[in-house]
């Protein structure tokens, strides 16, 4: 499955704890099959936010555990998606930033 991944919104919970939301889409490189779902991560776990059916649960689910499709790393897809959102979060925070010239 291809996966196209983007930044929703950086979202501050309590304690000042930074919450990235992500909007996926799985793509089935058989067929047209697309699922569309939320997650949200602090770069530490993944959280699905979205109504999405059992079976849809378990495509997801096998893409978690799938190998990233970088090959210079011995990463799986949960893995690249939590970095992804906590690099997200740090960038997010560098472009909030107010620098006086």
């Amino acid at each position: 499955m291809k996966a196209t991944i983007k930044l929703v919104e950086v979202q501050e919970i309590s304690l000042g704890i930074q919450v990235a939301i992500l909007n996926v889409k799985l793509k089935s490189e058989i067929n047209e099959d697309v699922i569309k779902f939320n997650v949200s991560s602090t770069g530490m776990s993944l959280r699905l936010t979205s109504e999405i059916s059992i079976n849809e649960l378990y495509s997801i689910s096998k893409w978690l555990e799938d190998e990233s499709s970088d090959n210079s790393n011995l990463r799986d897809n949960d893995a690249e998606l939590r970095l992804l959102a906590k690099k997200l979060i740090k960038i997010s925070n560098e472009l909030e930033t107010e620098i006086t010239l």
